[in-house]
């Protein structure tokens, strides 16, 4: 969801997506009957100055949150809560949250935008790296982003 804050801005909520209606929400009962509600996202750094016009995010690597926030939606009932990184989870928890391979009828500039996108750790990220090469990506070919995300992946951690 998106959330416009007069004092902080704009920012995306997480929840879980199920049927949400006024009378009946489908999702409050699972998440009240759930004892953990996990959200597994890239962690991005903001850096620059809040109020500068220009941020740039710096990807921290994949983290399993279940400590709630105003940003997202968690919980964790009997166990402590933590955030912890997804290379410190057990092995079969990394396993099962390993993105899905793009599907191969999905042309090549929208799965090279999907995989910057997981790189760079989301929209927002990719727009500010457009941004700040000069580039438009109306104007962008598919093998235009093809390439662009080809030097991404080959930067060094």
């Amino acid at each position: 969801q998106r959330v416009e804050d007069p004092v902080q801005g704009e920012w995306d909520r997480w929840s879980v997506r199920l049927h949400d209606a006024p009378r009946s929400s489908v999702a409050a009962v699972y998440v009240e009957r759930a004892d953990i509600v996990a959200l597994a996202a890239m962690a991005v750094v903001r850096v620059g100055d809040r109020d500068a016009r220009v941020q740039r995010a710096r990807v921290s690597g994949r983290m399993l949150y279940t400590t709630p926030s105003a940003a997202r939606l968690a919980k964790a009932v009997g166990v402590e809560a933590v955030d912890i990184p997804l290379d410190d989870a057990p092995g079969w928890l990394s396993a099962a949250l390993v993105p899905a391979a793009p599907a191969a009828d999905q042309d090549p500039g929208r799965a090279a935008y999907a995989r910057l996108e997981r790189a760079l750790g989301g929209r927002e990220a990719v727009r500010a790296l457009l941004r700040e090469r000069g580039l438009s990506p109306r104007a962008m070919k598919p093998e235009d982003w093809v390439a662009l995300a080809e030097e991404i992946e080959e930067v060094p951690e």
